[in-house]
């Protein structure tokens, strides 16, 4: 006779997804200069569907639209 086991197993399967950058970027984009030197940027999130995980922030990219200094004033922000 076998022992009886006092177990029960039970499997689930599972994958695991590695989150992606968004399928679309974000909606309705809105740039207000605030001063001659600054700028107040707002935007929405991707519709939900499109976000494929949690967005752990935004990279803003600008420069001057028509300047001499487009160059030297050109930059980049990381936002959080």
């Amino acid at each position: 006779m076998a022992p009886k086991s006092v177990f029960e197993t039970t499997v689930f399967p599972y994958r695991i997804v590695t989150p992606a950058v968004p399928s679309a970027p974000p909606r309705e984009i809105r740039c207000t200069a605030q001063s001659a030197h600054s700028l107040k940027v707002d935007w929405e999130a991707p519709e939900q569907s499109m976000v494929n995980g949690v967005i752990q922030g935004y990279k803003l990219l600008y420069e001057p639209a028509d300047d001499d200094e487009s160059a030297a004033s050109a930059g980049k922000f990381t936002f959080f």
